[in-house]
């Protein structure tokens, strides 16, 4: 046994390895089953996803518990007004009301009512109503209700439409409608994922190659991201039997699955080739490498995830739906990271360096590179001599006193060195070397040492922070006021919600949409639905107050007509065109009726019995309605004000409205009393979460404003191109409607705030690290931006890259969501991280890392910190150069 003497060094505990740590050892071991078990689960999740498709839904736009949202209960209980699923367009080269074209419709009807899925067919061939025969006389409309579900309704109307112009000549038909718009919403999106994959793919790989360095490394994030990505569409299938799935869920979590598993394993396996350089084997080099870099994953995917979590508090099917595919997506790409990832590393060992085919390029960069070091340690040697020189040469009285052993030259010589090295970090060894031996031994080594600094860190973004760290006050403050001016168009944003619109002009539900509009006097989606549950149309008191409250809507600007129990009521903006369209149907019908009595009076018979069925479809089960025909489109201001005045006159008893308008006014009400709660929630659980994982409260407090600042630049892009117009042609073509649809913005603006958190906690991970090695805070910020300025460069234009290849899909919500994410992204990775994160550390100091007392007590109870071998205690690195250089510590 060894003796334990006074002198013999004392034994430091053994560390206890993390659950990190732990389960990479495991895994190397058992790297074959690891792997085999992977293959085998993807497998039966790529089982599980299928059919996925045919259970999303289209809808989810409104906000749920509000007046409309109980109208629309009322109104589906009692009555059958509720907004059409399915609306068609029937024309014809003659009158509609002529025999052939007649006779057609009425066999279109019947047709439609015999069909499975149909729960009631509203005609104009029923009754002739005139509300449902454009102004030209050429086309009616056939409003369809279908059974079930909004994915019901989907598959009923993609069965149904496609048939319905061959079999019913001479009509002419074609289809809108919620139900018409997700068929072709499902169908486009599919025809431009594959236009995406094409152009994509390709770019996504060199930009991989390009970042790893190696093909066969680059294939990792592949692995990783089809992973997550397959376990997200089984989840999200699984997700459809208890809540509704939007059709944008698959594609949002395709383009984030890939981008955040290239984020991942770009970092991982940085880290594990750092490993390998200091001569770890291949083993303890991903056990390290997970115990550093992987808790890093961790902690991100915790950020990305409770930033999202905010989404919750909206009362919006569609939103929550999404914030479940995003979360779901960004925990299994960690897990995905975690689980399998050091199976892969440990099977390919060393050979992830290999096949890179940009490996002449990077020899002949490295070249460079090391000529430019030996020229800069030459004037570094140089420039200490010269001080020393100088030193020396000064009278006795101005001249510094002589500190150490070597005298005044030689600590000039060293303190020209440590600031130079300040300066120059690619002189690390050099210095150290001229300290140490000389300067011959000391080019050789900085030969050495720019090798492994090309491939660790990047002279550019250290160039850059260097730069902001020295003059932080007008580099951050000029990058702060350039990103507020950015947002400037955002002050004039108007918001809505998405219809028809969202696909190109030529679609057949877009295109349908605007003829009729354009045709018919009286479009379904601009009636206002106003539901009276206590008033009985039966009792001659309530019929009386019915009659007058009737009246007073049909008063009001705007109106067209009022229909209810007691007739229809003329509005004022209808009294003008509503006689015209009636007395050329007058005529038409007269003039066709010449000679042909019995027919005559069999329709009038027809239309009598019509308007008593439809005096009867008002009232139901002691409640009544009143249908306000509006004539503004109903996301216009006009509409608004409509809605604001119905609203505001005395109803006899208690009412509520729904109808589109009310729905989208309803709907961004909702979402605008939700949106404080879901900034805190979003604030308080990022700033929570980068204190347990920093230690610090001020910087925590920074990570949040400056990811909240990067997002300027989207909210006025967005604004400028898809609200107002401009540079349109730099995203395709899409139909302006003035104004953006909310729910997109608002989801769009969280997962980019999750993405910059994302940068984020890699980027403050080497900045502690270094920090805690070193002591030096503006060393820790610089070298931290320099190390990881390359990865999240590479990162952040995969992620744009995957994002904004959305751009290229003709509907114009995804659209929207990839250009505001890219934008966000490349702004965040490049002015945030480069320019307004140092300069603002660089302000604050080491305050950065201040707690009080009882939060970093809590913080070192927590035990949040990585595994393995920890850092260096603060500054001794620092006072080492010091002692090695005869430099006394004043």
């Amino acid at each position: 046994m060894r003796a334990r003497g006074p002198l013999a060094r004392p034994r430091r505990p053994a560390r206890r390895e993390g659950a990190l740590a732990a389960f990479a050892r495991w895994s190397v071991r058992n790297r074959t089953a690891v792997l085999a078990a992977s293959a085998v689960t993807a497998l039966m999740l790529g089982l599980l996803a299928a059919g996925l498709a045919d259970r999303l839904s289209n809808g989810g736009f409104l906000a749920t518990g509000t007046e409309s949202a109980r109208a629309d209960a009322l109104l589906t209980r009692g009555f059958d007004a509720t907004t059409p699923d399915l609306v068609l367009r029937a024309a014809a080269d003659r009158p509609v009301d002529s025999g052939p074209v007649a006779e057609a419709g009425a066999r279109l009807t019947r047709h439609l009512r015999g069909r499975s899925g149909v729960a009631r067919v509203r005609s104009y061939w029923d009754g002739r109503p005139a509300a449902l025969r454009a102004t030209d006389g050429r086309s009616a409309l056939l409003v369809v209700d279908l059974a079930g579900t909004e994915a019901d309704a989907t598959r009923t109307a993609e069965r149904l439409v496609p048939d319905l112009a061959r079999r019913f000549a001479p009509l002419r038909v074609t289809a809108t409608g919620p139900a018409w718009t997700n068929v072709q919403f499902i169908r486009q999106g599919q025809d431009d994922a594959r236009k995406a994959e094409v152009v994509v793919a390709p770019l996504a790989v060199l930009i991989l190659v390009i970042a790893f360095g190696s093909v066969l490394a680059s294939l990792l994030p592949v692995v990783v991201g089809a992973l997550a990505v397959v376990g997200t569409l089984a989840a999200l299938r699984l997700l459809t039997h208890a809540i509704e799935i939007s059709v944008f869920a698959p594609n949002l979590a395709t383009a984030l699955g890939f981008g955040l598993a290239i984020d991942y394993s770009l970092f991982i396996v940085t880290r594990f080739r750092e490993e390998l350089a200091r001569g770890l084997p291949v083993g303890e080099a991903v056990v390290r490498s997970m115990a550093t870099a992987g808790r890093t994953v961790v902690f991100s995917a915790c950020t990305v995830g409770l930033a999202v979590s905010g989404l919750f508090v909206f009362p919006v099917a569609l939103l929550r739906s999404l914030a479940w595919a995003v979360i779901t997506v960004v925990a299994l790409a960690a897990a995905a990271t975690i689980l399998v990832l050091p199976a892969l590393l440990a099977a390919l060992g060393t050979r992830v360096n290999d096949l890179d085919p940009f490996a002449r390029l990077r020899r002949r960069a490295a070249g460079a590179g090391r000529r430019r070091a030996v020229r800069a340690a030459r004037r570094l040697v140089l420039a200490g001599g010269a001080t020393a020189v100088a030193l020396d040469l000064l009278p006795a009285g101005r001249r510094r006193p002589a500190v150490g052993a070597g005298g005044p030259a030689r600590a000039a010589l060293a303190q020209a060195l440590v600031r130079a090295l300040a300066r120059r970090p690619l002189t690390a060894g050099g210095a150290a070397a001229v300290l140490l031996g000389g300067p011959g031994w000391a080019i050789a080594r900085i030969c050495g040492f720019g090798r492994r600094v090309a491939e660790q860190e990047s002279l550019l973004w250290r160039r850059v922070a260097l730069a902001a760290v020295r003059r932080p006050v007008a580099l951050g403050g000029g990058c702060a006021v350039l990103l507020l001016m950015l947002t400037l168009p955002f002050l004039h944003v108007r918001f809505g919600i998405a219809d028809e619109r969202i696909l190109p002009v030529g679609a057949e539900a877009h295109a349908t949409a605007r003829q009729i509009r354009r045709d018919f006097t009286r479009q379904v989606d601009r009636d206002l639905h106003v539901v009276l549950p206590g008033l009985d149309a039966a009792r001659p008191g309530d019929r009386r107050d019915l009659a007058d409250y009737a009246r007073r809507l049909a008063a009001l600007p705007q109106v067209v007509a009022v229909q209810t129990a007691t007739g229809v009521h003329p509005g004022r903006a209808g009294s003008e065109a509503e006689p015209r369209s009636e007395s050329r149907s007058a005529k038409s019908r007269s003039a066709k009726s010449r000679g042909k009595p019995r027919h005559a009076k069999s329709r009038g018979d027809a239309g009598a019995r019509a308007r008593k069925e439809r005096a009867r479809s008002f009232a139901s089960r002691g409640a009544t309605l009143v249908v306000v025909s509006g004539r503004p489109d109903p996301q216009s201001r006009a509409a608004g004000r409509l809605l604001e005045r119905v609203r505001a006159e005395p109803a006899p008893g208690r009412r509520l409205v729904s109808g589109r308008t009310a729905q989208v006014n309803d709907t961004l009400t909702a979402m605008g009393r939700a949106l404080p709660a879901a900034v805190a929630v979003i604030a308080v659980s990022t700033v929570v979460l980068l204190f347990l994982f920093t230690g610090g409260i001020l910087v925590s407090v920074k990570a949040l404003l400056l990811g909240a600042l990067s997002l300027t630049a989207s909210c006025g892009a967005i604004v400028a191109i898809f609200q107002d117009g401009r540079l349109r042609g730099l995203v395709g073509d899409f139909a302006l409607t003035g104004h953006l649809e909310a729910i997109t913005l608002v989801l769009t603006l969280t997962v980019a705030f999750g993405l910059s958190m994302d940068y984020e906690v890699f980027l403050l991970s080497r900045i502690r690290e270094h920090h805690r090695a070193t002591g030096d805070h503006d060393g820790a910020v610089v070298t931290g931006i320099a190390t990881t300025g390359r990865l999240v460069t590479a990162a952040a234009c995969v992620i744009a890259l995957t994002t904004g290849s959305l751009v290229l899909s003709s509907n114009t919500v995804l659209k929207m969501n990839g250009l505001g994410l890219a934008l966000a992204v490349l702004v965040d990775a490049t002015l945030v991280r480069g320019v307004l994160v140092p300069a603002f550390m660089r302000l604050t100091g080491p305050a950065n890392w201040w707690a009080p007392a009882p939060l970093a007590r809590l913080h070192r109870r927590l035990g949040l910190e990585e595994g393995g071998d920890g850092a260096p205690p603060a500054g001794r690195v620092r006072r080492t150069l010091r002692a090695l250089s005869g430099v006394r510590a004043r």
